[in-house]
């Protein structure tokens, strides 16, 4: 019995020290994810998208890729990317990733919420585990591009005898269009600071250009906008220069000197004539000779004379 309770004790000790695992609900399955993208169709009035089983092959194949490698990428291990083909292709992953959190919160952008409510296509979807991390690839053909098998991700032999998955050389697509804009493909290993530095611009501008918030996420096979079309400037026609116009004068008072005015003569007034008559000229007379002054002198003297008699008398 001792023997027996022992080897229990053992065996709990050896349960209790193992290492913890992560325990989590079971993994969403492709079928979760292309059931999440059409009920977001539903709501928005389109028709659900045809399963395309070949579509998942390729889908499955690129999230198993992403897996193994821990990257997110859309390039495959050959160097191809899915929009060579006519496709549309959203990726994404996390540790707490669900099909609704990629369809109504990862891929809510234009860029990535376009694949999702085409007119028309076929899906196909991929979901991979590695590092308590959940990898999502879903993949649709647009109605009108010919369908094709795409082919399962080349894989390699190891000396080991592993499989090994072949991991491309990352090369970014750069173009230039004659009227003068760049862009740029991202690529694994990509920052904003990285592109930048690569086109001497600033960050700043790229985020301008491709309305980047202020997250800074970029992701793979994306095609920035690295400078805008050139703007014609346009340019100024001459003006004619205006000939030189004769100034109008603008009539200034000019003080003009006042008239002189004639000056009316004051009439003096005209003495009123004395009538006529015999003592009229006698003043006259006694002023205007030297014989009449004698004649007055004497006659005052006699009056005079008189005057003085007469007051002797009395």
């Amino acid at each position: 019995m001792l023997a027996h309770a022992l080897f229990l004790l053992a065996f709990l000790v050896t349960l209790l020290a193992a290492p913890g695992s992560t325990v989590r609900a079971a993994d969403p399955t492709p079928q979760e994810l292309i059931a999440a993208v059409n009920a977001l169709r539903a709501s928005e009035g389109l028709p659900a998208y045809t399963f395309d089983s070949g579509l998942s092959s390729y889908a499955q194949a690129q999230a198993d890729y992403m897996a193994s490698t821990g990257t997110l990428t859309h390039t495959r291990p050959d160097g191809s990317v899915p929009w060579a083909s006519g496709l549309k292709e959203n990726i994404a992953y996390g540790q707490q990733m669900t099909p609704d959190t990629a369809v109504n919160q990862v891929w809510t952008d234009a860029l990535h919420h376009d694949p999702m409510v085409l007119p028309g296509g076929a899906v196909g979807a991929g979901v991979a585990g590695s590092g308590g991390n959940l990898y999502f690839s879903l993949v649709v053909r647009p109605s009108g591009v010919a369908a094709a098998t795409q082919p399962a991700q080349p894989r390699t032999q190891s000396s080991s005898g592993q499989v090994a998955q072949v991991v491309p050389t990352a090369t970014a697509t750069v173009a230039v269009g004659a009227d003068g804009a760049i862009t740029h493909v991202v690529v694994t290993g990509d920052t904003l600071t990285s592109i930048a530095a690569r086109y001497g611009v600033t960050v700043d501008e790229i985020k301008r250009l491709n309305n980047i918030g202020d997250d800074n996420l970029i992701f793979l096979g994306t095609t920035l906008i690295i400078r805008a079309a050139n703007t014609a400037t346009p340019t100024p026609e001459p003006s004619a220069t205006p000939s030189p116009e004769t100034p109008t004068g603008t009539p200034t008072a000019t003080e003009q000197a006042p008239a002189t005015q004639t000056p009316t003569p004051t009439l003096a007034p005209t003495a009123t004539p004395t009538p006529a008559g015999f003592f009229s000229g006698v003043p006259g007379f006694f002023s205007r000779n030297l014989g009449g002054l004698i004649v007055g002198a004497l006659l005052g003297l006699a009056v005079g004379f008189f005057v003085a008699q007469l007051g002797r008398r009395r």
